[in-house]
């Protein structure tokens, strides 16, 4: 893809301009491009999110519709103070609204915060988005299903000879992910590396639709928004689609520690979540993605309402999955009694039983690693901050496999 502009509708005086104008000005940039023999295609931030050069709008259309957003805004002065006034809840509508024929895509979406003379430091900024921003704000934009997703920053660096811009001095950390000297100490890095590689090795998100985020739906209190995402139907479920549930804080920013339980359709009915006593957890700034009807190579896991950071396929037909959660969070899974009986190999405290067709698994996060096998799988529980030490490496393999990113590589 090229982009042939950057936010063209944000530069003063721009709307002040006839829009033929503007039409005019789209279309020969895009001409330039074309002329010089750059066939692939034009993609658009419109960080206004109304549409402009859209595809189907006219003159100056692009191929592919994306926009821009930095909802933590850039008060590092303040940086455990959240803005509320520019968090996103309705961007499923506007995609619909403005390119339903395209995938949704953020072609930048904000991973720090900028500092300038005179500031109080990229540091401050690294706390203003910090994991807890990124668990939030992130999750909340996989809810309306974005499939395209750029993070700016994830690397800064230096503003060497001032090639970036006059508002800011020689360093350009940007309280990214990774710091300005290339290291990866900031939580934020890890929390990132988690979701990615569950966005990864679940194919069947990409072709999940969104539904609307409600608060109080599926069970859960009033003080609680939900967004589900409607996927494809799971090879392993005789037809059950796999589903993803965003869950959070209908007040993004609270600090509050909410209790909760949660009903949902699955493959084995409609169940309610946690089936063997206690109830799930948002504690402060945080949101869970619960999964249902979930394939794992072929094997299904009914549901979980712990966090799954990957799965892989060895050589031997075995699996593996890891599944996460913060700390004293209850967290329960269950897996079909076809798989056979489970057995713990490793830690203790996950308390097993068979409800009906399923084998219902239920921990309480610690520090502990605990394994479970299950026929041909075994399922790692983690604590989250022992999870940022567990890579997904990718070796090797023949075609088509070894062609795109796979878990049986």
């Amino acid at each position: 893809m090229v982009q042939p502009e950057n936010e063209y509708a944000s530069w003063p005086g721009v709307t002040n301009f006839p829009s033929q104008m503007n039409k005019d000005y789209m279309a020969f940039v895009e001409q330039q491009l074309l002329d010089a023999g750059v066939v692939v295609p034009f993609v658009v931030n419109d960080n206004l999110n109304i549409g402009n050069s859209a595809p189907g709008s006219g003159l100056g259309e692009i191929d592919l519709y994306g926009i821009d957003a930095y909802p933590m805004r850039y008060d590092c002065g303040d940086p455990y103070i959240w803005p509320t006034y520019r968090f996103p809840k309705t961007w499923d509508i506007s995609h619909a609204n403005y390119s339903p024929s395209t995938p949704f895509t953020i072609g930048e979406f904000q991973g720090g915060g900028g500092d300038g003379w005179g500031g109080v430091g990229e540091d401050r900024c690294a706390i203003l988005t910090n994991n807890d921003a990124i668990k939030v704000q992130f999750k909340n934009t996989y809810s309306f299903g974005v499939a395209i997703f750029n993070v700016y920053m994830i690397y800064g660096g230096t503003n060497w000879g001032n090639l970036g811009y006059h508002g800011g001095y020689t360093s350009y950390d940007y309280g990214a992910s990774i710091t300005e000297d290339r290291q990866v100490w900031r939580e934020k890095y890890s929390e990132m590396k988690l979701e990615a590689n569950f966005l990864k090795a679940s194919a069947a998100y990409l072709t999940a639709t969104a539904g609307h985020g409600e608060n109080g739906t599926f069970g859960v209190p009033a003080e609680i928004a939900v967004t589900p995402l409607f996927g494809a139907i799971n090879k392993g479920t005789n037809g059950t689609r796999t589903n993803f549930y965003v869950v959070r804080h209908a007040d993004f920013a609270s600090l509050a520690r909410k209790l909760y339980k949660f009903t949902v359709t699955t493959s084995h009915g409609n169940i309610t979540i946690p089936q063997l006593g206690g109830s799930l957890v948002i504690n402060g700034r945080d949101s869970k993605k619960h999964v249902t009807d979930y394939d794992i190579g072929g094997i299904n896991m009914i549901y979980s309402s712990a966090e799954a950071f990957s799965w892989s396929k060895n050589h031997n037909d075995g699996r593996v999955l890891i599944l996460y959660g913060g700390d004293r969070d209850n967290s329960e899974a269950a897996f079909p009694i076809s798989l056979g009986a489970p057995d713990v190999i490793e830690g203790h405290g996950v308390d097993i039983r068979r409800l009906g067709g399923a084998w219902v698994l239920q921990w309480t996060v610690n520090q502990e690693r605990r394994v479970v096998r299950i026929g041909k799988l075994r399922v790692y529980l983690l604590w989250r901050n022992e999870a940022y030490n567990y890579w997904s490496l990718e070796l090797e393999a023949p075609a088509p496999v070894g062609n795109h990113t796979s878990p049986s590589k």
